[in-house]
């Protein structure tokens, strides 16, 4: 019986009755018969070389997982960590390093993920508090310029507003305000790019630390129960995040209030 093969030169998963690569057409060297393909995780911390088969990980990942193998097989044939990951680096680019946390709990990388969402939370703490005295100026500016535009009839001015709302989008605190947002905005894209590069290696080795940590082979059934995705995990992230960034706004819209 012909058993699938991964190609040496670019990593490709092909059915056994091939003989070139089905990507690249390169010649598909047959393994012995009594060899079984396995997948070497030489960065994981255990003891030895960790070798979990292809089919483990493919049964595990679930969702894309052939994908996913096949892109993990490229890393180990490259000896390298890098990799690409589109939807880890669109919800960085969108989310900042919370989109990064994201993807962990859809990954059931729990801890990582709950870990990156506290940083994460973290420094969204920090940047409100830095700016905080810029945005309480902008909050209380915009309040007294829509007092000011009101007339004694009670209707609103609209060009004194809107003269109103330029002066203040050009004030001292706007400026920094934009300063401050511009770089926030280009730590958001390093942390979108690191991300698309490095999470599926940190879920390599996610993955095969977690099968290794039964102790025994586990049935098909049994690798996608303990795998898969998680979509309940990505909601309560979500959930908490913006609960918390939230939280974070009003408590600085009161504070300007109250001043």
């Amino acid at each position: 019986m012909n058993k699938s093969r991964y190609c040496e030169e670019c990593g490709t998963l092909n059915e056994g009755e091939y003989k070139y690569c089905k990507k690249c057409g390169a010649l598909l060297v047959a393994a012995p018969e009594d060899e079984e393909v396995m997948f070497f995780d030489s960065d994981y911390e255990g003891d030895g070389e960790t070798q979990v088969t292809p089919e483990e990980l493919t049964c595990f990942v679930g969702r894309k997982g052939e994908k996913i193998v096949r892109k993990w097989n490229s890393m180990r044939f490259a000896h390298s960590r890098i990799s690409w990951c589109w939807p880890a680096f669109l919800l960085s680019y969108f989310f900042g390093i919370a989109g990064a946390g994201f993807w962990f709990l859809y990954r059931r990388m729990y801890k990582l993920g709950a870990a990156t969402l506290a940083v994460a939370v973290f420094l969204g703490f920090i940047g409100l508090a830095v700016n905080s005295e810029h945005i309480t100026g902008i909050i209380i500016d915009t309040v007294e310029c829509f007092e000011q535009s009101i007339t004694d009839d009670g209707y609103v001015d609209e060009q004194r507003l809107s003269e109103g709302l330029d002066a203040i989008m050009e004030g001292e605190d706007a400026k920094m305000l934009d300063r401050h947002t511009g770089i926030s905005d280009t730590f958001s894209i390093i942390v979108a790019v690191l991300s698309g590069m490095f999470s599926l290696w940190l879920y390599r080795r996610f993955a095969v630390s977690k099968i290794q940590s039964y102790g025994r082979k586990l049935t098909p059934a049994e690798l996608t129960l303990a795998g898969g995705t998680s979509g309940g995990g990505l909601v309560v992230g979500m959930l908490f995040y913006f609960i918390a960034e939230s939280t974070m706004v009003v408590m600085v819209m009161l504070g300007a209030f109250v001043r």
